[in-house]
């Protein structure tokens, strides 16, 4: 048990330090940096809200340029989203059956 701790203890420490080797910095200077934006959003924050802001965050190729969500990348998100929304409805079912 030791042994294995140890083993995972130095692989995560390996992989902290590769990925903390940065060639180059992000931003050179405050001229290359990219204006922030406050986005507020009003009522209440349930998941609904949450996933609706961020599909649509997803979808504006002003904001994700070429990731910006296409029709296959939709559909995609939607039907996981139904899937996820039928497996929690089913086990909610089954838990009170």
């Amino acid at each position: 048990m030791r042994t294995a701790s140890i083993i995972l203890i130095g692989i995560l420490l390996s992989t902290g330090a590769a990925l903390a080797q940065v060639s180059e910095p992000a931003i050179k200077s405050l001229a290359d940096a990219q204006t922030a934006v406050v986005i507020p959003i009003r009522g209440e924050i349930n998941d609904y809200t949450r996933d609706a802001f961020m599909r649509r965050l997803a979808k504006d190729p002003a904001v994700m340029g070429d990731h910006a969500l296409g029709l296959a990348g939709k559909l995609t998100t939607g039907i996981t989203l139904a899937l996820v929304a039928a497996s929690v409805t089913a086990l909610a079912v089954l838990s009170v059956a």
